[in-house]
């Protein structure tokens, strides 16, 4: 109960991002100064926590249950530390002044508090192939996210082709894009991880089929022009990605090595 409480607190700021991108205030003015580097640094660096802290605790979860509740506990902590220092320096972009992300700080708190007293709670170690899946499962959406936000840091754009469509298929095609930007696969992923079998495979499949074929789904209802091939237009992680989720339902045997007498 207490890991997946943690693990829930560490995806909430992914989907406060996601609901909540922020405000669109116009150009940035001649005046607008630039933010300092150590500033810019802070501040993606505290950024950054939202999507890696619920993928570091996925892993822990996956291939160190028994020492997860301390590990996490530590890991969280330095997310706390990282964002730390946005109490104390400020950054101002053409909005004004930002806030300090005080939901990241809270809900990073959060997973401290909920990981100290699952240490008591057991939980036995997953079969191997499952935990490779799982490893995938987290680790290619968050692959994505860093390349996502990379590739649109240096060029504006993001990666993949694109349909260029219009109206409501516009607005859902915005709406993945987010999602990924925030982190949602990533968040989504981790939480299945701790949590572990049951239902949580087949939903994580249907929602990176859904991500995967969606560009193709919506191509061929309103044959918006595209400059690459039907196959261009398939998500190839998420498309793997799913596989895996599918392939954590099979029943693998728990392999227990025994000393010979």
């Amino acid at each position: 109960m207490f890991r997946l409480l943690a693990i829930l607190a560490a995806a909430t700021p992914s989907l406060l991002l996601f609901l909540h991108p922020g405000t669109f205030c116009g150009w940035a003015p001649a005046t607008w100064p630039e933010p300092t580097p150590l500033r810019a640094a802070i501040w993606d660096a505290a950024l950054w926590t939202v999507p890696v802290l619920p993928a570091v605790l996925a892993l822990l979860a996956i291939w160190a249950p028994r020492r997860f509740p301390v590990l996490g506990a530590i890991a969280a902590a330095v997310s706390l530390a990282i964002n730390a220092p946005t109490l104390v320096i400020p950054y101002t972009n053409p909005c004004g002044p930002q806030l300090s992300p005080w939901m990241s700080l809270s809900c990073q708190a959060a997973v401290v508090v909920a990981l100290l007293p699952a240490r008591g709670e057991r939980r036995a170690p997953m079969p191997r192939p499952r935990a490779v899946c799982w490893t995938g499962i987290v680790l290619i959406p968050f692959a994505r996210t860093a390349l996502a936000a990379l590739i649109s840091t240096c060029s504006g754009g993001l990666p993949g082709c694109f349909a260029q469509l219009e109206g409501p298929w516009a607005e859902v095609s915005d709406h993945l894009s987010r999602a990924v930007g925030a982190g949602i696969l990533i968040s989504m992923a981790a939480i299945g991880a701790v949590l572990g079998g049951g239902v949580v495979g087949p939903v994580l499949a249907v929602v990176l089929l859904f991500s995967a074929f969606f560009e193709v789904i919506a191509q061929l209802a309103t044959s918006a022009p595209h400059d690459c091939s039907v196959l261009g237009l398939v998500g190839w992680p998420q498309l793997v990605a799913a596989g895996l989720a599918l392939a954590i339902t099979v029943r693998w045997p728990r392999v227990s090595v025994r000393a010979s007498s």
